[in-house]
């Protein structure tokens, strides 16, 4: 099984600037473990990502619990996921219905 930072590397594209562009499975990967790593398989199963778009990843929650969990922790989660990618272009999390 290839690690986490093997797929990064393969998948990451840079601009003509020099910038790194993520794709929306590198940041769902990415997102979807920090999510098990705070809230554990359980979160998971309740918090979905659909779309990384113009910088923030946007979640569909199943519960209004979770929806309460991620609210709380929504700067944690951010701050491990640019961690996680090298990237501090990751805006925010919007949640959708």
């Amino acid at each position: 099984m290839k690690s986490f930072a093997d797929i990064l590397k393969k998948r990451v594209r840079r601009e003509n600037s020099g910038k790194i562009k993520l794709d929306f499975y590198t940041v769902k990967k990415a997102t979807e473990d920090v999510l098990v790593a705070i809230f554990g398989k359980i979160g998971v199963k309740n918090i979905q990502v659909k779309l990384y778009k113009d910088n923030y990843i946007y979640l569909k929650i199943f519960k209004s619990i979770w929806k309460t969990e991620v609210n709380l922790n929504r700067g944690l989660i951010i701050s491990k996921i640019q961690k996680r990618l090298k990237n501090k272009d990751i805006k925010g999390v919007r949640i959708i219905r």
